[in-house]
This record gives C-alpha cells, sequence and structure tokens, in this order.
C-alpha cells in the first residue's frame, strides 16, 4: 500500500522483479512512474492509476499479469514496452487526451477489442503486435498514421475501416492477420503507404 502523502516515485526499477506484489494502488497526485517500476512483477494483476498520472517510462508494467487496465487523460503517450507481455490483459480502457501509442506498449497481450479515443494521433510499429484475441479494432477520426507492424499477427480480425483522417499507413501494420479478408479507407485520397498493401496476406482481402 503507497500512502496517500507519496506524490512521486523516483528511480528506476523501483519495484522490479517483485513476485509477491498482487495489487498496487497509485495515489492522486503522482504524475509520473519510472523506467522499468513495476517490470517483471508477475503476480501483479490489478493496478489503478491516479487521474493526475502524464508519464509512464518504458517498460513500466512490462511482463506483470494484469487482467484489465484504465488509462487517465493526463496520459498523452505511452511508452515503449510499458505492457508488453501481459498474456492475460484483456481490457484497456484508453480516456480523452491520448495522442501517442509507442512501440511494443500492448504486444502480446489478450486484448479482445479495442475503442480509441478522438484525440489519438499516432500508433507505433509493433504496438498491439501478437494480440491473438483481437477482433474488434474502432479507429478514431482524427488518427494520421499507423506504423510498422502495429497489429501484426492478430489473426482474430476480419474486417478494419480506416478514417478519414489517415495519412500513413507504413510498413503493413497488418501483417500476418490471417483472418481478414475487408480492409476499408473512408478517405477521399488513401493514406500513403510504404509496402505494397497493409499487410502481406493479401490473398483474399478486399480493398475499398
Amino acid at each position: 500500500i503507497i500512502p496517500p502523502s507519496v506524490n512521486s516515485i523516483t528511480g528506476d526499477n523501483v519495484f522490479y522483479n517483485c513476485d509477491s506484489l498482487q495489487s498496487i494502488a497509485i495515489p492522486e497526485g503522482v504524475t509520473s512512474l519510472p523506467y522499468q517500476c513495476f517490470y517483471s512483477c508477475d503476480r501483479l494483476e490489478s493496478v489503478s492509476l491516479p487521474s493526475t498520472l502524464s508519464s509512464i517510462g518504458s517498460d513500466c508494467f512490462e511482463y506483470c499479469d494484469l487482467k484489465s487496465l484504465h488509462l487517465p487523460g493526463a496520459l498523452t503517450y505511452i511508452s515503449s514496452y510499458c505492457f508488453r507481455g501481459n498474456k492475460n490483459l484483456a481490457k484497456v480502457e484508453f480516456e480523452e487526451g491520448l495522442r501517442n501509442v509507442g512501440y511494443y506498449s500492448f504486444s502480446n497481450c489478450a486484448i479482445d477489442t479495442l475503442i480509441f479515443p478522438s484525440t489519438l494521433k499516432n500508433i507505433d510499429g509493433y504496438a498491439f503486435s501478437g494480440n491473438s484475441a483481437l477482433k474488434g479494432v474502432s479507429f478514431n477520426e482524427g488518427l494520421e498514421e499507423i506504423d510498422n507492424y502495429a497489429f501484426s499477427n492478430c489473426s482474430r480480425m476480419k474486417e478494419i475501416t480506416l478514417p478519414s483522417s489517415l495519412q500513413y499507413c507504413l510498413g503493413r501494420p497488418f501483417s500476418g492477420c490471417s483472418s481478414l479478408t475487408k480492409i476499408e479507407s473512408r478517405a477521399l485520397i488513401p493514406p500513403t503507404v510504404r509496402a505494397d498493401i497493409p499487410t502481406n496476406s493479401a490473398g483474399n482481402i478486399e480493398l475499398y
């Protein structure tokens, strides 16, 4: 239990590999969590984040055992590798305010549905790769870029609708999505792609 009087957590690897930790509530007033703060706390199933939290260091909750997650609106950027390898993380809620999801931040989790806030602009490479349970993604109007392999190997996704605001769809972000049959773009001018098409599994995919 972190007492309410604590308003900052400093120093890298503070709770690194603390394998007895099962839940934690970060007090209101805390604005940042450092690099690898809870890295490899493999029994950590529950975390409550304060509305004041605006920064989470990379690898912060990597290889924990979180089941669900609510991210506050003050958090504009989710750092690289932040929640990677939480293999039972099925539900993630984003508040308005988030602008960027970093590299590998949610790779190899168990997320089944994603609804992005209207403020999101960029999804970096491999951000949601390996989420084999992912069936549906609701991309927001306002999203501008989906980077390389961002949703690679999300093998249950069947259809994708890209928003009219999307400008760049780079490096096959849907590679290995073996169930994908339809990609629709709402833009009058389709987004710029860095590969021939946004996936390397295009045998039976309809493009609109």
